[in-house]
């Protein structure tokens, strides 16, 4: 009988298939059988210790472990695409499981601080959706969008002030106010009609100060 690889757990079924217990999916295929309208397909092929495997079964258990039954290929069919299961297979798995709870981790930290990083250049931002798998413009958006409106009530209190009504702010804070709607306008268009991600002027700033103060050896 093959070996089992990583945390897999090998039994043999009274049937004679091998039952291999996964606390992961592999993405593995099981076998479709025949009907009215459709032929037989024969499940994932399995390259398992210089032996060709079809995987016949696949049943997700409570708490996400797969259980998979596996018979010796059938050559009747064709093996059109084989996986190979062995210790190298296991351990890419198991980094692939790794990064992507790195990634699954990240994408909630970009969420909580997009409202932050929204403000960053493009380019910094797009990196972190690579990383994070958090959606670029989505930052954009959430940076911007306050400040468009709290630029529209900025607008409204200057041209309240300018007929003589009560404004809703000092005139220094209604300019400012004003300014953020005419970048947040420009960003959030940027950022919804086109898909791009667009940082602030704010955001720029910061950042070319912090790579000048950092220097080009800087960690």
């Amino acid at each position: 009988m093959p070996r089992p690889f990583g945390t897999d757990r090998l039994d043999a079924a009274a049937s004679g298939a091998l039952v291999l217990s996964s606390s992961r999916p592999k993405g593995w295929r099981e076998r479709s059988p025949a009907d009215r309208t459709s032929a037989e397909h024969p499940g994932t092929a399995v390259l398992w210790e210089g032996e060709l495997w079809e995987v016949t079964s696949a049943v997700t258990l409570p708490g996400g472990s797969v259980r998979y039954e596996l018979r010796l290929w059938d050559e009747r069919h064709t093996a059109r695409h084989v996986e190979t299961y062995d210790e190298e297979s296991e351990e890419r798995r198991a980094r692939a499981r790794l990064v992507e709870k790195k990634r699954s981790g990240g994408w909630f930290l970009a969420l909580l601080f997009s409202p932050l990083l929204g403000h960053l250049p493009s380019a910094r931002q797009q990196g972190i959706e690579n990383e994070t798998s958090f959606p670029a413009t989505a930052m954009t958006v959430v940076s911007a969008a306050p400040l468009f409106l709290f630029g529209v009530a900025s607008l409204i209190s200057l041209l309240a002030g300018g007929i003589g009504g009560a404004s809703l702010f000092p005139t220094w804070v209604a300019v400012a106010g004003v300014y953020f709607l005419v970048e947040s306008s420009a960003r959030l268009s940027t950022a919804l009609a086109q898909g791009r991600p667009i940082g602030s002027l704010a955001g720029e700033a910061l950042v070319t100060v912090y790579e000048a103060i950092r220097g080009p050896g800087g960690g």
